[in-house]
């Protein structure tokens, strides 16, 4: 019967950890350089070394398997490890960060009513959206509101696009804009993908970049 470790001996283990996982890498420091010096050194001149190069693009992969399998239980614990952390930390956290939030939605609540307080004094109401009575009334008056002691109000002014066509159209009445707005590379890769050379887009280069996969595992 295997004695059970003792909590020192657990200790010197987890101490020495570090130092196998140090020497591992190193080993496999040296001998991924020692491979890559090879091919840096290669010249592809002819069917037969096109063929050994084939091979030994496959035992890129199968080292890089090898590599990623030996580091990933230290990985691994260092992830739980991390994790225990993380959710201690946050549960910790939690109670201050709902209590900020309750806290700065009353003073906001209490500021903007602050301010709609002060235009309605100078001006007399008018009908309109109450979103838009709100964004006005900080517009006209938020300098005027009292101060609140070791806080700060910051506008925060939003804007969303209702009509994409007539946004669209905008842009193109108005070049100076072209900034806000960027192309969907991930949809115009798709349609690269689907139509190839075919596809027409003015304003828009389409080519054809070769890449290289292993065809089989060792």
């Amino acid at each position: 019967m295997v004695p059970a470790s003792r909590p020192a001996d657990r200790k010197r283990s987890t101490r020495q950890q570090p130092a196998r996982l140090a020497r591992g890498s190193k080993g496999l420091v040296l001998a991924a350089r020692s491979f890559a010096a090879k091919i840096m050194s290669f010249e592809l001149t002819d069917p037969a070394a096109a063929d050994l190069a084939g091979r030994w693009r496959q035992e890129i992969d199968a080292q890089e398997r090898k590599v990623v399998e030996w580091f990933a239980p230290a990985k691994q614990a260092a992830f739980k490890a991390h994790a225990a952390i993380c959710r201690q930390e946050k549960d910790a956290l939690a109670p201050y960060r709902e209590a900020r939030r309750v806290i700065n939605t009353k003073l906001a609540a209490w500021q903007a009513a602050q301010v709609q307080g002060l235009v309605a004094a100078d001006e007399p109401p008018q009908p309109t959206d109450s979103r838009l009575g709100t964004e006005s009334a900080f517009a006209m008056g938020a300098g005027c509101a009292p101060r609140v002691e070791g806080v700060s109000f910051r506008e925060n002014w939003r804007t969303e696009v209702i009509d994409k066509v007539a946004f669209v159209n905008a842009i193109a009445a108005r070049p100076e804009l072209v900034n806000l707005v960027e192309p969907n590379l991930t949809a115009l890769g798709h349609l690269a993908r689907a139509h190839k050379s075919a596809l027409e887009i003015p304003g828009i280069r389409v080519w054809c970049e070769l890449s290289v996969a292993a065809s089989r595992q060792l």
